[in-house]
Parts: structure tokens; C-alpha cells; sequence
């Protein structure tokens, strides 16, 4: 309660909703696990508080049950699903995203084998076949888990809400990111943002120890461990200087991610499962297999799922389930030492991480202060010893809740970015996981002598993100030489660092396919201007999700030319001493304008001892004519699209760069295209035509962009359209539902209640024996109508009936009220009769 209380000095609510005409001025954050669920709440006067659930706990179970047109969820769908398992559905995070065919799917169906799972023919994805005329995405599964969270949250907020920040592994692809936004979306929730899991408790654990942070920066190895997948991430904190701010601001700064997705504690429960079908089938031969029955193997699975808990504190423990198989029950002694047997090359895995991650970091495990402990899973002793040998150090940090602080530094950053609060602010930047490049086709004119020079194609590569880039960030890629319509395509980088299973895993590694129209027309427009290049804005923004922005070509009209700066002309020698050509050279193969140095062409790579020119990747500056001089032809090591940087790892930075007006804002907000089809306008031709917006010597011309996404396409407006309608008609039947079941219980409330009040002086003093015995005789009817005809009534009955229960009772259910009332008025009257006396 006093970190709580210490928050609440930081987080101060304003009550806006009025004035901004908002309905709601909570924010909640959803943990989504495999396996739990947190909800964190933030509104005027609660400060950071995890949720409670109908059930009065603190985490609810990730599942939800369809039986007979009845949705259950939390501990009722649990309850109900150990008797039904086909129509439970479960740890279902790690199939969002997930094409059909991949391996992350395979193992899905290694421990859920009686699913009936379907590959859909429109995105390639998974459907649950549920029964003969009904099908489940994964994303509409997850919307009926989310919105029942959002459920809970209003219940105990006492008021709407739609704002959200849902935390998601850091090693979730564009794709999976892509596909729990649209998850949310069927939901009706507005993602504030997605935040991954780390980040959310390492702002967690900084907020409340940002007072011994200073100028030089204090590392931390977070080291997550859930059910169904690890990451170990470093984090630099440290206090940094901003230009709006007078005093220093608290800074976290992802360095490194490493991972595992499939080594986590469900599989150590899903070995321990199958060694406790095993010794069942040792001990009851004659007992049909259980490997057969869904029914019993899911109760096998619930065992081993406690019993590893358990096992995490005992050394040994006896295990027992009623009526596992044929009203057979099980009894076993498991022992802790049979346990790590089991689990013996998933314990080996639990080092790879932390080295995976020091080399993402470039950095040695002496510069890291501290390893903090996430995840249910890290509480298996094994974890931790493996874990302490591979971190060097002389314990582990423990001192951080490592079931909810994901939750409540996520509430955090909600709050900080919802309008309706004001916080104390916390930067925080992220680090790309994935590699993320783009390549296009480059004609090279090749002659010899005495034949006709031939064109001839290369596909060339710049990196836009590199691995561990800091997020949210801006990028500026630049083509110089192109004259007509092109394209290119957006892709992962090299995964190298992976293993080949994880390799897989990750799926499809091209993301999304460019098109750029309407250049050519540009050109014949500004013919007496001097192209300064197409320049393509892309954002990774705060979810880790990569989007094109807008996409503009410039021209330079002469006159600017005659007061050419001494910078421009410096730069002019430098990109003439780099093999760069006079301005003007007419070639116009866009290759040939500067690239990042950090990406070599995998084709073209500079020989040995050739000197490679500077990067053009750099902070964006104020727009100036001089300021936007292309780059001339250079090597073909070099390649075409240059990049330009927005935003880069100041310390004194939020996140982005200052910028001039026109580069921070897109011309027109309907030319906003998402690289990776997040965005309503992806895969659609922007339709709102070129403009040209001239500041000085400097035309800009917007051009037309059209993305088609690769790696998951979206779902069709149908498609999604279908969905909402499905998730619509079962919250209809679950409304109807709950109202039925509220006007039941109030009605049972009613006759209770005044059954029990009828006997009391009070209500005895004001009513004779007639009216005592008229009211009485109404109760005990329709008590008997409850328990007889009435229990599975419709709503209006229960209504109609409360109504005229309290018509018969209500006069004297008044009078007894009154006659409760009347000493204290009495008492209230004459001391305002006698206080001018008093005077």
C-alpha cells in the first residue's frame, strides 16, 4: 500500500471527461498470458490498482467455454471445460498470428489433440472447428477473453471504458501485433497501445526506484518466464535532460531481448502430465487409456499443473485425482528429482536467453547490476539455479511482483498517454527484436565494346530498423534516381541469431510490398525544377508496429542555387571525394544515391580495403533548401535508397525528434499507410490525389501508395463484418442471460428480505394481523412458484412478479421506514427550534 500511495502522489487525475465529452476517464491494462490474465485499473481517485474479477481474484484463468449458446469464462469455464475439453479453449496467445502450417501450431496440437483445428483458406491462419456449423478464429476467441476483461473492470470501476494498453511478448512479430489489434478491435477496445511484457515491468520496477537513478546508468537483466515462452531483456535507467523539462526525467532504454517462445512452465506441466498418465496406465492395466479421453487427460493436466507448484516447495508430494478414467481414481507419490528428469533439456535451454540477449546488447554480464526475476515460471527452483549460474551473479533480485507488475506498469504508460491524466513522465523506448530491411530492383547499363549497352537487374537491400533499434522512431528513406513508378518490398532482416526452429516460428519473412504511383506525372509537372528525391517517412511507433507514413517527391525550382551555403558546398567535396558525381549528372539509376553503411548489399559488397561512404541516416533538421541536397552517383556497394533517421537514441529524447512542421505531420491524413497492413487505408489506393505545398524554392508532391501486406494478410471487410456479428449475437445471449438471471435474484431477494422483516417489532407496530397475513400469503406463493414452475421462467415473469410484491408491501414497508426515521427528525426539529435560545 505505500508504493501505491507514493503513485498516487505521481499520478494526478484530471477530470476532463466533461468538459472533453468523454463518457469515460478510466484506462485499464490487460497482462494477456497464455495461461492468466491481469487487469489494471487507473481513474480519478484509484491510482494503479489491479482489478478484481467476478470471483474476487486478482488473476483470471485465459480460457473461455462455448456450451449449449453459454459463454463461461474464468473459474466457471475451467469448471466446465475439464468436463467438455473439445469446448474449452486455452492458451490461446500463442496462436495469434500463426499461419496453419507453422510449428507453433504443430505443438498446439501435440498438447491439445482433440481439437478439431482447420486451416482457413482466406489468411492461411487457424480455425476451431467447434461443431458441424460454427468455426472460432483465434482472434475472435481472444476478443471474447478481452472484452469479458474489460467487463470486469467496468463492474469495478463503475463506469465504461474502451482505453487500453494490452501487453504482448516482446518477440511478437508484426504479424502476431497486427493480429491482437484485431482481436481488440472485435472486442470495441481502443488499443492505446501494445506494450511488451518486459518493458511494462521494468517501467513497473523503475517507477518506484527512479529516485536513486542519476546521469550514468543503472543496467538491469529482467528475466521473464511465463507459460509458454521466455525472454531475458536489459534495460538501461538513467536520468536525462529535456529540452521541455527543466529538471532531469526518469529514462528506461531497452539494449538487448533474448528469447525462447516454447520453453515456458506449460510444457513442464505437460511433461508432468503424461508421466502421471503413465503410471496410470502402470497401475490400472484393465482401465481403458487415457491417452484416449480428452476428459481424463485434461484432469491429468490440471494435476500436474498444481502439483508443479508444489513441487517448487516440497521435495515430494503425493498426487491424487478422483475418477480419472472409468470411475478409476489415481493416487502417486511424485518426487521433485522425477520432475527435473522430466524436464531436463528444457532446464538446459534457460541460459540461451541471457546470451541471446547480451548479445543483442553488445555487453558482458559484469555490466549488468542486477537479474530480476517475471513469470510464474522462474519459481521452479531448477529455473533459478540454472539461471544463477548462467548470470554469474550471487543471487537473483526477487523483490519485484513477478505476477503484476507487467499490469501495473502498463496501467502506467496508459495513463500517460490517455489525455485525461497527467502523470509524472517516464520515457520509455523499446527495442526492435527483429531485423527489419527493404529491398528494390536496381538496372545497371553494362556495355562492351562494339555492342549496344544492356540493362541488367540487381536486387539491392538498406536496413530501415537494425536489431535493437529503439522505438517509437522515425526513418526517411530516400530514392534519388527514380523518374517513374517503382516499388519495394519491406522484409525481415537476417535472423542469423536464431535457431532454425525459431527461424521457422516467425513465419513469413516478407512483410509487405510498396507500390509508388503517380511519379511520373510529378515529374512532367515540376520538368524545370531539380529533383531532390522521393522520400518515403516510415514510423515504428510505440506498439512496435511499422508504418508508412506518407510518401512525397521534391523538387528544387533554381535561384537557391546562386546562395549555395558553405555547408552545402563542403558537402558537395565530401560526396565528391566519396565517387560521387557533379549535380548535374543525368543518371537517374536510384541506386546510386547513398545508403546506410551498417547494410551492405548481400550482392554487393565493397571489396576488401575499400573505403565505404558515410551513412545518410541522421536526425531529421529543419527543412531548408540547402539542407536537402541529394546524394550524386556513388559505388554499387552503396545501393540506391538512402535513410534518413527521425528521432535517433538522444538521451534527452522522448522517443522522436524535433522536426519542421511539415515533416512531423503527413500532408493529408488519409495518405497514412501502414507498411505492415495495421492501418483501415492498407491495401488501398490512396485516392485523395497529389497536392503540391511549396515552402520557398521547395515543391512537394504527394504521391500515391498502395500496400499489399504479405506475411498475414487482414481479414476481408466480410470477413471481419461476420465476426463482429457473431461476437454480437453471443453478448445478446449472455445479456439476456445475466438479466434474467439479476430479475431471478431479486425477486428470491425480495421475498427473503421481507419474509425476514415481517417479524420484527417495527414492522409488527405500524400493520395489523390482516394486512401481516395478505402480504405473508402473496410471499409464500410465489416462494413455491420459484421452487416449483418458476426456475427457468423468462425475465418478464421475475419482473412482473417483484412488482406486485412490492405494491402489496411497499405502504408499510414506508411506514416502517418512517417510523425509523421519525426520532431523529423529532430530535433534529427541536434543536432548531432552541438554537436562538442558545444565543
Amino acid at each position: 500500500m505505500k508504493r501505491l500511495g507514493a503513485v498516487s502522489v505521481m499520478l494526478l487525475a484530471l477530470a476532463l471527461h466533461e468538459m472533453c465529452g468523454h463518457s469515460s476517464a478510466s484506462v485499464i491494462s490487460i497482462d494477456f498470458g497464455s495461461e492468466w490474465i491481469k487487469v489494471a485499473l487507473v481513474k480519478p481517485g484509484v491510482p494503479m490498482e489491479i482489478v478484481l474479477n467476478k470471483e474476487s481474484q486478482r488473476k483470471t484463468p485465459a480460457v473461455v467455454t462455448l456450451r449449449n449458446d453459454e459463454r463461461l469464462f474464468a473459474g466457471g469455464a475451467l469448471a466446465s471445460g475439464i468436463k467438455y475439453p473439445k469446448e474449452m479453449y486455452w492458451y490461446l496467445q500463442p496462436l495469434l498470428g500463426q499461419k496453419y502450417d507453422s510449428p507453433i501450431v504443430q505443438l498446439y496440437k501435440r498438447w491439445f489433440p482433440y481439437y478439431d483445428i482447420r486451416k482457413d483458406e482466406e489468411r492461411g491462419t487457424v480455425l476451431f472447428q467447434h461443431d458441424s456449423s460454427t468455426v472460432y478464429s483465434v482472434e475472435e476467441l481472444v476478443a471474447m477473453i478481452l472484452n469479458n476483461s474489460r467487463s470486469f473492470a467496468e463492474d469495478y470501476a463503475s463506469q465504461t471504458i474502451r482505453d487500453v494498453v494490452i501487453t504482448v511478448p516482446s518477440y511478437f512479430t508484426q504479424a502476431q501485433r497486427r493480429a491482437m489489434l484485431h482481436a481488440a478491435s472485435l472486442a470495441g477496445l481502443n488499443v492505446v497501445q501494445l506494450m511488451s511484457t518486459s518493458a511494462a515491468a521494468a517501467l513497473n520496477y523503475g517507477l518506484f526506484r527512479q529516485s536513486n537513478f542519476n546521469s550514468s546508468t543503472h543496467t538491469v537483466m529482467f528475466y521473464d518466464m511465463g507459460a509458454t515462452g521466455t525472454v531475458a531483456t536489459i534495460v538501461e535507467y538513467k536520468m536525462v535532460q529535456e529540452k521541455s523539462s527543466v529538471l532531469p526525467v526518469p529514462q528506461l532504454v531497452v539494449k538487448g531481448t533474448g528469447y525462447d517462445r516454447t520453453l515456458g512452465g506449460f510444457e513442464m506441466a505437460v511433461r508432468l502430465r503424461d508421466h502421471l498418465a503413465e503410471v496410470f496406465t502402470t497401475q490400472h492395466k484393465r482401465v481403458s487409456s487415457v491417452y484416449k479421453s480428452p476428459r481424463a487427460m485434461t484432469k491429468l493436466l490440471q494435476e500436474a499443473k498444481r502439483l508443479k507448484q508444489i513441487l517448487s516447495v516440497n521435495t515430494d508430494f503425493i498426487s491424487q485425482v478422483e475418477g480419472v478414467q472409468d470411475e478409476v481414481d489415481f493416487k502417486a507419490t511424485i518426487a521433485r528429482a522425477k520432475f527435473e528428469e522430466l524436464c531436463e533439456d528444457l532446464f538446459d535451454r534457460v541460459a540461451f536467453p541471457v546470451e541471446q540477449a547480451l548479445k543483442s546488447a553488445d555487453m558482458t554480464m559484469g555490466e549488468i547490476d542486477a537479474v530480476i526475476l517475471v513469470g510464474g515460471g522462474t519459481r521452479v527452483p531448477k529455473v533459478q539455479q540454472k539461471l544463477l549460474a548462467a548470470s554469474k551473479k550471487d543471487d537473483l533480485w526477487k523483490n519485484l511482483n513477478a505476477d503484476e507488475a507487467p499490469a501495473l506498469g502498463a496501467v502506467y504508460q496508459g495513463a500517460a498517454r490517455s489525455k485525461l491524466f497527467k502523470v509524472k513522465k517516464f520515457i520509455v523506448k523499446e527495442g526492435a527484436v527483429f531485423p527489419i530491411e527493404v529491398s528494390f530492383v536496381k538496372e545497371d547499363a553494362v556495355s562492351e565494346e562494339g555492342k549496344e549497352a544492356e540493362k541488367v537487374e540487381k536486387v539491392m537491400r538498406r536496413t530501415l530498423f537494425q536489431r535493437s533499434n529503439p522505438f517509437p522512431s522515425k526513418k526517411v528513406l530516400t530514392f534519388s534516381r527514380n523518374s517513374d513508378d517503382f516499388a519495394f518490398d519491406v522484409f525481415y532482416g537476417s535472423l542469423d541469431f536464431l535457431s532454425p526452429e525459431e527461424k521457422s516460428a516467425v513465419g513469413a519473412t516478407n512483410i509487405s510490398q510498396v507500390r509508388l504511383s503517380g511519379v511520373k506525372e510529378a515529374f512532367a509537372e515540376h520538368a524545370g525544377a531539380e529533383s531532390k528525391g522521393i522520400k518515403v517517412h516510415f514510423r515504428m511507433d510505440e506498439s512496435g508496429l511499422l508504418t508508412l507514413d506518407n510518401v512525397e517527391s521534391r523538387f528544387e525550382y533554381p535561384g537557391d542555387q546562386a546562395e549555395e551555403s558553405t555547408l552545402s558546398k563542403i558537402g558537395s567535396k565530401i560526396s565528391s571525394f566519396f565517387g560521387g558525381s557533379s549535380t548535374g549528372d543525368e543518371v537517374k539509376d536510384v541506386e546510386e544515391d547513398g545508403g546506410d553503411s551498417a547494410q551492405t548489399p548481400e550482392e554487393q559488397a565493397p571489396p576488401s580495403g575499400e573505403q565505404t561512404p558515410p551513412p545518410e541516416v541522421q536526425a531529421p533538421p529543419p527543412e531548408e533548401p540547402t539542407q536537402d541536397t541529394p546524394s550524386d552517383e556513388q559505388p554499387e556497394s552503396k545501393g540506391t535508397g538512402s535513410q534518413e533517421e527521425e528521432g535517433g537514441d538522444k538521451a534527452d529524447s522522448d522517443g522522436s525528434s524535433e522536426r519542421s512542421e511539415e515533416e512531423a505531420k503527413p500532408a493529408n491524413k488519409t495518405q497514412q499507410q501502414d507498411a505492415t497492413g495495421n492501418a483501415k487505408q492498407a491495401d488501398a489506393v490512396n485516392k485523395t490525389g497529389s497536392k503540391d505545398k511549396v515552402v520557398g524554392k521547395v515543391a512537394k508532391v504527394e504521391l500515391k501508395v498502395v500496400v499489399n501486406v504479405l506475411d498475414l494478410p487482414p481479414p476481408s471487410e466480410s470477413t471481419s463484418q461476420a465476426s463482429i456479428a457473431k461476437l454480437k449475437a453471443l453478448q445478446a445471449r449472455d445479456d439476456e442471460r445475466n438479466a434474467n438471471a439479476q430479475a431471478k435474484n431479486s425477486l428470491e431477494a425480495f421475498i427473503l428480505d421481507t419474509q425476514a422483516a415481517m417479524k420484527t417489532e417495527p414492522f409488527k407496530a405500524v400493520s395489523n394481523k390482516e394486512q401481516r397475513e395478505v402480504i405473508a400469503e402473496a410471499l409464500a406463493r410465489e416462494s413455491v412458484w420459484l421452487e416449483e414452475e418458476g426456475y427457468m421462467a423468462e425475465t418478464e415473469a421475475y419482473t412482473d412478479k417483484l412488482r406486485d410484491l412490492k405494491r402489496i408491501s411497499k405502504p408499510l414497508l414506508k411506514r416502517v421506514a418512517e417510523a425509523d426515521k421519525r426520532p431523529k427528525l423529532v430530535v433534529a426539529i427541536k434543536e432548531s427550534i432552541n438554537w436562538p435560545r442558545t444565543l
